[in-house]
C-alpha cells in the first residue's frame, strides 16, 4: 500500500492485525526515515514508534518493548 502523506511519499512495507491492534511499518520515501504505528480499534489511540533500518523488523515484531524505551 502506498499512501500521499504530507506531500510526501510512504510506504507501507509490513502490516498485521490482532485482536483490538493494527501494526504498520512505514517508510518515507524522500526522507529515508522509518516508524512504525500501533493502533487500538477499539479506543483509536495510536502510538508511533521510530525505527532504524537495523531495527524496523524488530520494532515491527515487538513494539511494546520499544515504545516503553521511546516513553
Amino acid at each position: 500500500m502506498i499512501e500521499r502523506h504530507s506531500d510526501q511519499l510512504i510506504v507501507d512495507l509490513a502490516d498485521r492485525h490482532s485482536g483490538d491492534l493494527d501494526v504498520v511499518l512505514l517508510w518515507a520515501r524522500r526522507s529515508g526515515r522509518l516508524w512504525v504505528t500501533v493502533t487500538h480499534r477499539r479506543t483509536g489511540r495510536t502510538a508511533r514508534i521510530n525505527a532504524t533500518s537495523g531495527n524496523a523488523l524488530d520494532v515491527f515484531t515487538h513494539p511494546f518493548a520499544y515504545e516503553r524505551a521511546a516513553a
